[in-house]
């Protein structure tokens, strides 16, 4: 999404299922794949960040789990009889 909450079309979507995050003393790198089959992953992007911008990441991705997680309870409940 942009900033002002529209949808970007210019973004390219690629399915992971699976990450794994290292660091060094100034940089945090997160990397994204997909998990097979054969129980193998095939990693596909490398985001690289600063420890600050990986804060601003985690807290972002905890807000976004917690709105989630209050959008199917309420759905859950107008389903309740």
């Amino acid at each position: 999404m942009s900033d002002d909450g529209t949808k970007d079309d210019s973004l390219i979507g690629i399915y992971a299922n699976e990450c794994q995050v290292g660091s060094n003393l100034i940089e945090f790198m997160i990397d994204f794949g997909q998990r097979q089959q054969e129980h193998r992953t095939v990693y596909h992007t490398r985001i690289i960040t600063t420890p600050f911008g990986m804060g601003e990441f985690v807290a972002t991705m905890l807000d976004a789990l917690e709105e989630y997680r209050r959008r199917v309870k309420a759905a859950d409940e107008e389903l309740k009889p």
